[in-house]
């Protein structure tokens, strides 16, 4: 199995400093992948945020 790492902002630019909300079955995957590969470039922390229902 081959893997590539797809780089977001190419197809989900991103502002920095906002909020940012994923919707869906996958939204915890794409989260954690969007904050890992971002906090990894960059040197930065993210900070989650779960809205209780």
């Amino acid at each position: 199995m081959i893997a590539t790492m797809i780089h977001f902002e190419s197809h989900f630019p991103l502002k920095n400093t906002r909020t940012h909300e994923v919707c869906g079955a996958s939204a915890h995957v794409f989260a954690f992948a969007l904050a890992g590969q971002l906090c990894s470039e960059n040197g930065r922390t993210a900070l989650w945020v779960r809205e209780a229902w």
